[in-house]
Protein backbone atom coordinates (compact mmCIF):
# COMPACT_ATOMS: atom_id res chain seq x y z
CA UNK A 1 0.00 0.00 0.00
CA UNK A 2 2.62 2.72 1.26
CA UNK A 3 4.91 1.54 -2.21
CA UNK A 4 1.62 2.35 -4.66
CA UNK A 5 1.04 5.39 -2.93
CA UNK A 6 4.50 6.63 -3.24
CA UNK A 7 4.45 5.37 -6.62
CA UNK A 8 1.04 7.31 -7.50
CA UNK A 9 2.56 10.31 -5.65
CA UNK A 10 5.18 10.81 -7.73
CA UNK A 11 3.29 10.47 -11.18
CA UNK A 12 1.36 13.16 -9.53
CA UNK A 13 4.30 15.08 -9.08
CA UNK A 14 5.20 14.97 -12.81
CA UNK A 15 1.97 15.74 -14.52
CA UNK A 16 0.16 19.37 -15.37
CA UNK A 17 -1.45 21.38 -12.87
CA UNK A 18 -4.76 20.01 -12.64
CA UNK A 19 -3.53 17.02 -10.45
CA UNK A 20 -2.05 18.99 -8.02
CA UNK A 21 -5.09 19.69 -6.10
CA UNK A 22 -5.39 15.73 -6.31
CA UNK A 23 -1.93 15.33 -4.89
CA UNK A 24 -2.57 18.22 -1.94
CA UNK A 25 -5.29 16.20 -0.72
CA UNK A 26 -3.32 13.03 -1.00
CA UNK A 27 -0.22 14.30 1.19
CA UNK A 28 -3.37 16.03 3.41
CA UNK A 29 -3.48 19.41 4.93
CA UNK A 30 -5.74 22.14 5.73
CA UNK A 31 -3.29 25.04 4.19
CA UNK A 32 -5.91 26.13 0.94
CA UNK A 33 -9.02 24.99 2.67
CA UNK A 34 -12.17 27.57 2.66
CA UNK A 35 -14.50 28.15 5.40
CA UNK A 36 -17.17 26.75 3.48
CA UNK A 37 -14.72 23.24 3.17
CA UNK A 38 -14.80 23.05 6.69
CA UNK A 39 -18.52 24.39 7.36
CA UNK A 40 -19.58 21.17 5.41
CA UNK A 41 -18.34 19.03 7.40
CA UNK A 42 -19.53 20.17 10.79
CA UNK A 43 -23.24 18.34 10.87
CA UNK A 44 -21.39 14.75 10.09
CA UNK A 45 -18.70 16.27 12.75
CA UNK A 46 -21.06 17.16 15.12
CA UNK A 47 -23.49 13.71 14.92
CA UNK A 48 -20.15 11.77 15.62
CA UNK A 49 -19.62 14.02 19.03
CA UNK A 50 -23.41 13.96 19.89
CA UNK A 51 -23.57 9.99 19.50
CA UNK A 52 -20.24 9.67 21.47
CA UNK A 53 -21.88 12.01 24.25
CA UNK A 54 -24.93 9.99 24.26
CA UNK A 55 -22.45 6.94 24.91
CA UNK A 56 -20.70 8.39 27.70
CA UNK A 57 -21.92 6.29 30.49
CA UNK A 58 -21.71 2.92 28.42
CA UNK A 59 -18.30 3.61 27.45
CA UNK A 60 -17.19 5.02 31.34
CA UNK A 61 -18.79 1.23 32.61
CA UNK A 62 -16.53 -0.51 29.50
CA UNK A 63 -13.95 0.89 31.01
CA UNK A 64 -14.10 -1.40 34.16
CA UNK A 65 -13.98 -4.35 31.96
CA UNK A 66 -16.56 -6.13 29.91
CA UNK A 67 -17.95 -8.70 32.39
CA UNK A 68 -18.51 -5.10 34.97
CA UNK A 69 -20.14 -3.50 31.86
CA UNK A 70 -22.20 -6.35 31.06
CA UNK A 71 -23.32 -6.64 34.64
CA UNK A 72 -24.70 -2.59 34.93
CA UNK A 73 -26.72 -3.69 31.55
CA UNK A 74 -24.12 -2.46 28.81
CA UNK A 75 -25.42 -4.32 25.55
CA UNK A 76 -21.52 -4.63 24.24
CA UNK A 77 -22.69 -5.87 20.62
CA UNK A 78 -24.47 -2.59 20.27
CA UNK A 79 -22.24 0.06 21.98
CA UNK A 80 -19.33 -1.27 19.88
CA UNK A 81 -21.44 -0.74 17.00
CA UNK A 82 -22.27 2.63 17.92
CA UNK A 83 -18.54 3.52 18.55
CA UNK A 84 -17.69 2.16 15.61
CA UNK A 85 -20.41 4.51 13.53
CA UNK A 86 -19.37 7.82 15.85
CA UNK A 87 -16.37 7.34 15.01
CA UNK A 88 -16.18 6.56 11.60
CA UNK A 89 -18.16 9.77 11.55
CA UNK A 90 -15.60 11.69 12.92
CA UNK A 91 -12.94 10.63 10.88
CA UNK A 92 -14.49 10.60 7.40
CA UNK A 93 -15.53 14.42 8.33
CA UNK A 94 -11.64 14.91 9.11
CA UNK A 95 -10.55 13.22 6.01
CA UNK A 96 -12.80 14.82 3.72
CA UNK A 97 -11.63 18.41 4.96
CA UNK A 98 -8.16 17.71 5.67
CA UNK A 99 -7.38 15.00 3.15
CA UNK A 100 -5.28 11.83 3.97
CA UNK A 101 -2.43 12.74 6.35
Amino acid sequence: STLLSAAVAALLLFVDRPYLQVYGWLVGGFSGRSWPVLAATVPVMAAGCLLLAALHRSLDALALGEEAAQSLGVSLPRLRAATVAASSLLTAAAVAAGGII
